[in-house]
């Protein structure tokens, strides 16, 4: 079974293993694989924002037409598991969260880069996310979303925030920002949010999963 869980919970050691392991998986199996595919890339990203990806392919997710965002899996099930394995300590570059409150307050800017109406709704609803029921139906909903590619309005959009946090360590100017690509800016914001260890957008699954769309966008211009 794939995991479900994002990468940023789980340590560098962890991914490594669960990467190559993947990767066998694809070069044995010539059928494309969207759901292998899109795990092998959020872990690859992921590494690269540690900066632990030297040596490992670079590549860009193909995204089949006929592809469903769909998560069978019990998400809350993964948490635990790695909850019990790393006992607090070694965990990824963020700890596994205990409700639904600190999962989402991971996967913000990444759901803001997809559906602002989304957006919006689960922040209001979050306080009646209480039980382990409901949160297993956010986890279930935030994992699918990142499933869906963002538009380059949403990215930019969700960057832009983002740029916020990082503005005084950027040596961009706010009047610039309009005129750098997707990809420079994100690029800025990785390195100013490594450089000054920025604790609000170091825990942000955007950090990371964003890459691969913004690469996917490039590629179709």
């Amino acid at each position: 079974m794939i995991e479900q869980i994002s990468p940023i919970y789980k340590n560098t050691e962890d991914l490594l293993e669960e990467y190559y392991l993947l990767s066998n998986v694809i070069k044995e199996d010539d059928v494309s694989n969207f759901d292998i595919a899109f795990r092998l890339h959020s872990i690859l990203y992921e590494l690269e924002f540690r900066n632990s990806s030297k040596n490992l392919a670079p590549t860009i997710l193909t995204i089949p037409k006929t592809h469903k965002a769909v998560s069978n899996c019990s998400i809350l099930e993964e948490i635990d598991i790695l909850k019990h394995k790393y006992l607090n300590e070694n965990y990824g570059r963020v700890k596994p969260p205990i409700n639904a409150q600190e999962m989402w307050s991971s996967y913000k800017y990444s759901i803001m880069a997809r559906d602002n109406k989304l957006y919006k709704e689960i922040g209001q609803s979050l306080s009646d996310r209480k039980t382990r029921e409901e949160f297993e139906e956010l986890a279930r909903i935030l994992i699918i979303e990142l499933k869906k590619g963002p538009s380059k309005g949403g990215i930019k959009n969700a960057l832009q925030h983002m740029w916020g946090y990082i503005s005084n360590s950027s040596q961009i100017k706010k009047s610039e920002i309009n005129d750098l690509s997707l990809k420079e800016l994100y690029r800025e914001i990785q390195d100013c949010v490594r450089k000054v260890n920025e604790p609000y957008l170091m825990k942000q699954t955007a950090m990371s999963e964003l890459g691969i769309w913004i690469d996917v966008l490039e590629l179709k211009t």
